[in-house]
């Protein structure tokens, strides 16, 4: 409330997010132009460029999981657990907010952005619940299960780019 009246003095409002565009609306005064995430302005092959292709960290096939949200622990390692199973995969995970011990798996610690594009690009299948963890997995044209935990901000960008995307 307090940041409406300045939201006026700009004149040019850009949003990523389509769900937040009709409440910045009404805070700015005037319309809001929807606009892409820069993720999405570089090709596949330029996002490659960044990739080691003959070199993977890992060794054997995994499921990459890609995890924000700190609260459904045991859900989401239940469902990793059932996927990677199912693929016949190791699980690789990269979780935001949590320890090394609270793992049964593999935890990527403190991965660089290329490091991350490169667990992303040979990765057997991905499981995330955040927004860049799926747009790369589309990306890399990965399999890829959306965890979706309620979290109306990264949410609503994951069900736009996904129904953006078909």
């Amino acid at each position: 409330r307090g940041y409406s009246k300045y939201a006026k003095d700009f004149p040019y409002v850009g949003l990523r997010e389509k769900g937040a565009k009709e409440k910045v609306e009404a805070i700015c005064g005037h319309s809001v132009v929807d606009t892409v995430d820069p993720v999405l302005l570089l090709t596949r092959e330029d996002w490659e460029t960044f990739v080691d292709k003959s070199s993977p960290l890992a060794k054997e096939k995994y499921l990459l999981c890609y995890l924000i949200d700190k609260k459904p622990i045991k859900r989401n390692m239940a469902i990793a657990e059932q996927i990677a199973k199912e693929r016949g995969l190791k699980i690789k995970y990269i979780w935001m907010h949590l320890e090394k011990e609270s793992f049964r798996g593999n935890f990527i610690n403190d991965a660089s952005p290329v490091e991350f594009l490169n667990y992303m690009y040979h990765a057997s299948a991905v499981m995330t619940d955040g927004y860049h963890g799926t747009v790369f997995s589309t990306i890399f044209n990965k399999p890829m299960y959306s965890v979706i935990n309620n979290r109306q901000s990264t949410d609503s960008r994951i069900r736009d780019y996904l129904t953006l995307i078909g």
